[in-house]
């Protein structure tokens, strides 16, 4: 019986490690949400209204970093790298929004890092109108990808944007 009540013991025991654990990793879920909450509420800018700007301005697709890249230039101000990714953050937020309501239009192609966003005026359905087609392909070509060997060897993009070749 002793022997009986030692196992139930045990496991009631491990048990009850398992759901503390669950319950810490809740808990810094939790804490990360609100965080990611309190950036955007606190973010005052109107990420939508600068992204538009920007991308309207220098007339071809961007990525996140360099629509922010030109943002901070033109505010002329320095910020911590802390203080970037909140604001990458929140623009990336935004931007996947406008994504979603039609506004602007995402290519993410294999090989590099992040997305690069465009006008809807730049497509003609789901193609990409040919100057913009040219100016996106320049960009790409332009940077490293991350696996060199991978990129080459895949056909494939996962947008939906179809670059002319």
């Amino acid at each position: 019986m002793k022997e009986a009540t030692a196992k139930q013991i045990a496991l009631l025991e491990e048990q009850l490690e398992e759901v503390e654990l669950q319950v810490l990793e809740a808990t810094r879920r939790l804490k990360e949400l609100k965080r990611q909450l309190a950036i955007l509420r606190k973010s005052s800018f109107d990420w939508a209204e600068i992204s538009l700007k920007c991308l309207a301005q220098f007339d071809e697709p961007l990525s996140t970093t360099e629509i922010l890249d030109m943002f901070i230039y033109l505010k002329n101000e320095e910020i911590s790298s802390i203080k970037r990714r909140e604001y990458i953050m929140a623009l990336s937020l935004r931007l996947n929004r406008m994504v979603q309501a039609g506004r602007l239009f995402k290519h993410n192609h294999d090989g590099i890092k992040g997305n690069f966003y465009g006008l809807k005026e730049w497509q003609e359905g789901e193609i990409l109108k040919p100057l913009y087609a040219s100016r996106l392909k320049e960009k790409v070509d332009s940077i490293k990808p991350r696996n060199e060997d991978n990129f080459l060897t895949k056909k494939r993009t996962r947008s939906k944007v179809v670059l002319q070749k």
